[in-house]
């Protein structure tokens, strides 16, 4: 009998997911359904930065040869970023790491479109499917699922990868707190919804060769940067364009509500210009080649305890929507994906209790993923010279202190530069295979 999988959500995340089934699922003893809300696959943003840890997840699932056609066409690895402070008339360099390995960027979309046309045609994809509640019976009894357009379904595993406002993340968190028999030793409530970290973020393309025009030896044409207080910029597409990301930040107002934009908006160009008033000239030539924006509220969510309960899992941002700030946040999801895919099918395929294979799954990825989410908020406010420590509240870093800011951002940037996924692939393997043991030695 097939194990029925349902994951919720088509983004980076379940597209992985499914990519990891065909891969470790060679019985064919899964069915893979994704319900994806939207009524096309279509991935808003720009850039993207895959990291080392990455690379080792899509080099296992065979992904490797793919990406580096895309990749090498751009041209776009690179051993390095500079940080620079530029909110006056004459900025200076403060910080300049070295990463072991590459660090490779590309356009979202071409990510997405690698792993599309990498989905095995096993795996079922309902489009304008939005999940609006679940329940889940006893054990040994199927999930049911309900989607706003009416229909239902029913699962043995539900994998929610639906997103920072993710309704499984919701009902998982609500059953959790109703059953808590330890009042007040967990805060599920809290974690349920995002939160706002203070931010906005306006985003944008630069058509290179139109910054080419106006500054010829404008540096992020080649090379990627960290501006404190705070933009980031990197060549994509072939060096055609040049991602940018600008931060407005005010720490004091992390936590509180946000009453605009509430969601993406469209943004002029003169309103980011307003607020950049004042900066280098560099920075200048660089937003006044910008075509069009978009604001976004920078949200992340307060750490899970569990990433799995019973036979349901959340994934991705569901799991621990992080800030942007150590560009980690898809290549999370991707690791998620592939313990996730690993140990469900291992479940499938011998048989052992699929609360085993989530009770797996959240052992080795709550702590990483959580950590990612704690060290990217940290890593925010060096960026922005937000660190009171340091004598600095938005903005307000003492030019002295600047070096330190820099050894401290190297060293946050060592969690994605300096480790390996292999050690929870490899605690993949020994926990499931004691699974395999334990389901066999009954019948020994």
């Amino acid at each position: 009998m097939l194990t029925c999988i349902v994951c919720s959500g088509g983004g980076i995340g379940g597209l992985t997911l499914a990519r990891c089934f065909s891969r470790f699922d060679g019985n064919r003893c899964t069915e893979v359904t994704i319900y994806e809300s939207a009524p096309e696959f279509s991935e808003i943003g720009a850039g993207i930065s895959l990291r080392p840890r990455t690379w080792e997840i899509f080099k296992n699932l065979g992904l490797e040869s793919a990406l580096n056609d895309v990749i090498n066409s751009y041209g776009e690895t690179t051993p390095t970023f500079l940080f620079r402070r530029a909110d006056r008339k004459v900025g200076v360099n403060f910080h300049e790491p070295h990463f072991d390995g590459t660090v490779a960027t590309l356009h979202r979309a071409d990510l997405q479109r690698i792993l599309l046309d990498h989905l095995p045609p096993s795996v079922a994809v309902h489009l304008s499917h939005r999940l609006i509640s679940y329940s889940e019976g006893q054990y040994g009894k199927p999930i049911n699922l309900e989607f706003e357009n009416g229909n239902k379904a029913t699962c043995d595993v539900l994998i929610g990868a639906d997103g920072i406002h993710s309704v499984v993340r919701q009902h998982f968190l609500r059953r959790l707190a109703k059953q808590s028999t330890k009042k007040g030793t967990v805060d599920y409530e809290a974690s349920m919804d995002p939160q706002w970290t203070g931010s906005i973020l306006y985003r944008g393309l630069v058509p290179s060769a139109d910054l080419r025009r106006k500054m010829p030896s404008h540096r992020t044409l080649t090379t990627p940067m960290v501006v404190s207080v705070h933009i980031v910029t990197y060549p994509i597409s072939r060096g055609k364009y040049v991602n940018v990301a600008c931060f407005d930040t005010d720490i004091l107002k992390e936590g509180t509500r946000l009453e605009s934009p509430r969601a993406v908006e469209h943004i002029t160009v003169d309103h980011v210009l307003k607020i950049y008033k004042g900066w280098e000239g560099e920075i200048q030539a660089l937003l006044e080649c910008l075509d069009e924006l978009s604001a976004w509220p920078v949200l992340d969510i307060k750490p899970v305890s569990t990433y799995a309960y019973g036979r349901v899992m959340l994934l991705g941002d569901a799991a621990h929507a992080m800030r942007p700030h150590l560009g980690s946040g898809a290549g999370q999801a991707i690791e998620d994906a592939y313990i996730a895919g690993y140990v469900l099918a291992q479940a499938a395929q011998h048989g052992f209790p699929l609360e085993e294979a989530t009770r797996i799954y959240t052992a080795i990825r709550q702590p990483v993923g959580n950590r990612f989410l704690n060290a990217s908020r940290e890593q925010g406010f060096l960026y922005d010279l937000n660190s009171p420590d340091l004598g600095g509240v938005n903005g307000m870093v003492p030019e002295g202190r600047l070096e330190e800011v820099g050894q401290r951002i190297g060293r946050g940037w060592e969690m994605v530069s300096k480790t390996s996924s292999e050690k929870e692939i490899k605690m993949a393997r020994e926990m499931t295979d004691a699974a395999i043991m334990d389901q066999r030695r009954p019948h020994l």
